[in-house]
């Protein structure tokens, strides 16, 4: 019975073996024709794509028409230009590139640089060329660069210190203006002058340089005296025309009409100063003497008729010419009782 018992077992174990070993073959198959499937499906599918890929690009390519360069036209590129474009393309391509808000922004944007650019160029360009604000006080619009009278600079006050403002001058600095105008030279051109009066003629002169410029009349140059280290002789002989000066009238205490910054010489070397005392005459200039025959044909005459004369003394100066005792044609001044009281003022 045992020896039948054991037999049952050899027995039963064997067919197990055969059922495992049937399974394993049978899974081993279909694993195999399972990949030999896929294969196939994905080789299919390959020669499908490759079959779109031929027709697609058989549909794209275009025979020589509008737009089209001819037979070196590449069928393979779509073509973007005439009949051929394609409109959805088209329509899609200019919506993404033309969006109507980001445009508004991106030139609004540019419209804002630009402004703020100009703005800081003309900010630059006004605080370059007009005077401050803060000391501007007789005559001529703040806006105007061109014809202006301010307190005195610091820059300016500077040239003048022991030329034409010697240390015992007495007129104050707070009385004294810096005048910028523009002036006519003999050929027509425009030159720029400078010139530091009493702040009570400011106004006056201002209004009768920027008529002179109007009408054209011709001054030959217009510096401070004190480029000339406040010479009188070698700024009369340079044809310069000039203001303040300040020195005392010879032999005297007393400060002439320069010395108070208002007395105004125009073009002296062709209008000089002359005078005759016993026997012997002056003149000033010493250049200028050519032009003492004032029936002479000359440049830059003054006379009664000159329009320089007409507008000083309209404006209350006296002219250096018409006096007796002397002869001063490039002079005007002012007098009367303003002038006295200034002499009274700072003697």
């Amino acid at each position: 019975m045992k020896k039948g018992r054991i037999q049952r077992i050899v027995l039963v174990t064997g067919l197990m073996a055969l059922c495992g070993a049937a399974c394993f073959l049978a899974g081993k198959k279909l694993a195999r024709a399972g990949q030999e499937g896929g294969n196939a499906e994905t080789t299919t599918g390959n020669n499908q794509d490759v079959e779109g890929m031929e027709t697609a690009a058989a549909g794209n390519q275009n025979p020589v028409g509008p737009g089209a360069t001819g037979d070196s036209q590449n069928p393979e590129v779509p073509e973007t230009v005439g009949d051929s474009q394609d409109p959805e393309i088209v329509e899609i391509t200019a919506g993404s590139s033309q969006n109507p808000e980001a445009l508004e922004a991106a030139a609004g944007n540019s419209q804002d640089v630009e402004a703020a650019e100009s703005s800081d160029d003309s900010m630059r360009e006004s605080m370059a060329a007009e005077p401050p604000l803060d000391t501007l006080e007789f005559g001529g619009d703040p806006a105007d660069k061109d014809f202006y009278a301010v307190k005195l600079p610091d820059q300016i006050f500077e040239r003048m210190q022991g030329k034409s403002y010697k240390k015992d001058c007495p007129i104050p600095r707070k009385d004294l203006r810096y005048l910028h105008i523009l002036h006519k030279t003999l050929d027509g051109g425009t030159a720029e002058g400078e010139l530091v009066c009493h702040k009570i003629i400011a106004d006056d002169l201002l209004e009768i340089f920027k008529e002179l410029y109007d009408k054209n009349y011709p001054i030959e140059r217009m510096k401070l005296v004190d480029d000339y280290d406040a010479d009188d002789e070698a700024s009369m002989t340079d044809n310069n025309s000039s203001c303040f000066n300040y020195r005392t009238i010879s032999n005297s205490s007393k400060i002439s009409k320069h010395g108070l910054g208002i007395a105004v010489d125009i073009n002296p070397l062709y209008n000089p100063y002359t005078k005759k005392v016993k026997g012997k005459r002056t003149v000033e200039p010493a250049a200028g003497e050519p032009y003492l025959d004032r029936d002479g044909d000359f440049p830059y005459q003054i006379d009664e008729d000159d329009l320089c004369y007409q507008l000083f003394t309209d404006h209350g100066f006296s002219w250096g010419g018409a006096w007796n005792s002397c002869k001063d044609y490039q002079h005007f001044e002012l007098d009367g009782d303003k002038a006295d009281k200034l002499q009274e003022k700072y003697k």
